[in-house]
């Protein structure tokens, strides 16, 4: 099963409980996303990948973006069409994103505007990229606005049939002993670990799980699964203060 069908089931079960919360404390912010938000707009991304940009099962998307909303939504976008997301160290530098993007030939590369000095310094020479899409405000003309996408793409629900032993996301290493190195995880491998951890901390529709670490790192976003997987809610912390 594709491990981004959760999001469908939950969008029905749950449609107006929240499942993203991203808090800002300094600034007094509080965005959110209910079940059927992320279902729509999840889908809205998925349908833009598909039917604009002609991503198929199998294609590899890099996904370059600090904690927030977006990026569990591109997620998990990525996901319902069957490509397989790529999700890179926000500290990787230029030479690093390159080094990545030869590792796996991406179709499109999704990033945060914040990314653009480390992107487009070696954006010439990622030549499998065909489209970028930007999320922020400083939107380069090469790139698509992810707004854009949010206001004009369709909703409706999206899902490509994978196989358990599908990939479905590309992870790289710290590196500390050499190059970062891709690690594959299948659709199968991310419900088992979500279901492992459900029973291991004994998470479950009530959970409300806070994550203030880097979903680019398994040891946090994997442990955001059980929340997930059960209808419950996530908690991006996007500061630390006293």
């Amino acid at each position: 099963m594709n491990f981004s069908y959760y999001g469908i089931i939950n969008a029905k079960k749950y449609p107006q409980q929240e499942f993203l919360v991203e808090l800002t404390p300094s600034k007094g912010q509080r965005r959110f996303l209910t079940w059927k938000d992320f279902n729509e707009q999840t889908n809205k991304v998925a349908n833009y990948l598909q039917k604009e940009l002609g991503v198929q099962k199998g294609d590899y998307i890099l996904h370059l973006q600090m904690n927030s909303l977006e990026w569990i939504v591109t997620f998990h976008a990525i996901l319902r069409v069957g490509a397989v997301a790529v999700p890179l160290n926000f500290r990787f530098a230029s030479m690093d994103i390159k080094y990545a993007a030869e590792a796996c030939n991406p179709k499109v590369f999704i990033l945060g505007d914040g990314f653009l000095p480390k992107v487009q310094p070696v954006e010439n020479e990622l030549k499998s990229v065909i489209s970028y899409i930007c999320i922020g405000k400083n939107i380069p003309n090469n790139m698509v606005s992810y707004d854009e996408i949010m206001e004009n793409s369709s909703p409706e629900d999206v899902l490509v049939e994978v196989d358990g032993e599908d990939p479905a996301e590309l992870m790289f290493t710290s590196g500390t002993t050499g190059p970062p190195k891709p690690v594959c995880q299948a659709h199968e491998n991310l419900y088992q670990i979500g279901i492992g951890n459900a029973l291991t901390y004994g998470e479950g529709h009530e959970t409300v799980y806070l994550a203030p670490h880097p979903f680019y790192h398994s040891g946090s976003f994997f442990l955001s699964f059980p929340s997930y997987l059960a209808g419950g809610k996530i908690i991006i912390l996007l500061e630390l203060n006293n």
